[in-house]
C-alpha cells in the first residue's frame, strides 16, 4: 500500500490536550502513515478545528485549489467564533471529520446552515495507560483544571471548598478565585505520572466547561478513582452516562448550590469496574484506528 505523507499540524500555541491527540494519532498510526515535521513535506493534512483561524484558511487553499487532502479533528464549534454552518464548507472537502461532539445534529439545530452529508466519525478522545488509581489517600474533594475560572467552573468548586472547610487540586495556573491559598494544590506542566497521582488524591473531578467541551481530565480521573461531575449536556451524558454526576448549565450561583448538593449525599466511590471500564472506553489505541480506518480508502 502506498505510504501516505501526513503532517499532525499542533501548534506552538495550542494547548497540551491538543499534542496529546497529535502524539496518540503517531503512536496508532498503521504502517502506511508516515509522520512529517513540514506541511510542504506532506500529502496529507491533520487539521485541529478550533477555531475561525483554523477554518479561514482551508476553505482559502480550496478556493486557490492548493490545499491537500486532509482531515479535521474538532474540538469546538459553538466557542469557535463562528457557527457551524461556517464549518460546514471544511467539513465537506475532508476525507474525515472526527468529534466527541454530535456535529449532524448540531447542524440540524442551526438555522443558518443547510445540513449536507460529510464523512462523520462520531467518536470520544481517550486516555494514555498511566492514568490509573494510585495507592494514595483520597483526601481532597477535588481537582479542577483550567486556565478561565468563569468558564471551567473553578470559580463555583473554589466557593465549595471554602465553604465547607476542604481541600482542592487544581492543574492550571493560581488563579485568584482559588482562595484561601491554603486550600488549594496547584499544579502546572507536570508529568502524565505526577497527574495521574493527582487525581487519585481526589473524591471528586470536574468536567464542567460551559457550552461545550470534552475534557480531558474528567476521564483521566474517572480512571483513577475520582467520580466525575459534569454538566448535564448531551456530549457529556454520552461519553461519561452513569459514571458521573450531573448538574444543570444555570447561573454561577445556582451552580454552587446545586455542587453544595453533590458533595453533601453519600459519597458514591468509583468502583474498580468502573475505572477498568474507562480505561477500556477511551483506550487510545482503538479510538486512534477507528480514525485511520476513515482516512484508509482514498490511500
Amino acid at each position: 500500500m502506498t505510504s501516505l505523507k501526513v503532517y499532525l499540524d499542533p501548534l506552538p500555541q495550542h494547548g497540551q490536550a491538543i499534542w496529546r491527540v497529535a502524539r496518540a494519532l503517531t503512536t496508532f498510526a498503521p504502517p502506511w502513515v508516515t509522520v512529517v515535521q513540514a506541511p510542504a513535506e506532506a500529502d496529507f493534512h491533520i487539521i485541529h478545528g478550533l477555531g475561525e483561524g483554523e477554518r479561514l484558511p482551508i476553505l482559502a487553499g480550496l478556493a486557490a485549489g492548493t490545499q491537500p487532502p486532509y482531515a479535521v479533528v474538532q474540538y469546538n464549534v459553538l466557542t469557535s467564533g463562528t457557527g457551524s454552518a461556517a464549518w460546514l464548507p471544511v467539513w465537506q472537502h475532508a476525507q474525515v471529520v472526527w468529534g466527541y461532539y454530535d456535529l449532524p445534529t448540531l447542524l440540524a439545530a442551526d438555522p443558518a446552515a443547510l445540513p449536507a452529508p460529510f464523512a462523520f466519525y462520531h467518536a470520544p478522545l481517550g486516555i494514555d495507560p498511566v492514568f490509573t488509581a494510585q495507592p494514595v489517600p483520597r483526601a481532597t474533594l477535588v481537582g479542577t483544571s483550567g486556565y478561565v475560572a468563569e468558564t471551567e467552573s473553578v470559580a463555583e468548586w473554589a466557593a465549595v471548598v471554602d465553604a465547607i472547610d476542604a481541600q482542592g487540586f487544581h492543574l492550571g495556573p493560581r488563579l485568584p478565585q482559588l482562595v484561601p491559598p491554603s486550600r488549594w494544590r496547584v499544579a502546572s506542566g507536570v508529568s502524565d505520572q505526577v497527574l495521574a497521582e493527582a487525581w487519585s488524591t481526589c473524591r471528586f473531578v470536574a468536567a464542567m466547561r460551559r457550552v461545550e467541551g470534552f475534557e480531558f481530565p474528567g476521564v483521566e480521573g474517572l480512571a483513577c478513582g475520582a467520580r466525575p461531575v459534569c454538566f448535564a449536556r448531551p456530549h457529556y451524558q454520552q461519553w461519561y452516562a452513569e459514571h458521573a454526576e450531573y448538574v444543570e448549565e444555570t447561573t454561577p450561583d445556582d451552580v454552587f448550590a446545586q455542587l453544595l448538593d453533590v458533595v453533601g449525599r453519600p459519597y458514591r466511590a468509583v468502583t474498580p469496574a468502573e475505572q477498568a471500564w474507562a480505561r477500556a472506553r477511551f483506550a487510545w489505541g482503538p479510538l486512534v484506528r477507528g480514525f485511520w480506518d476513515q482516512v484508509q480508502p482514498s490511500v
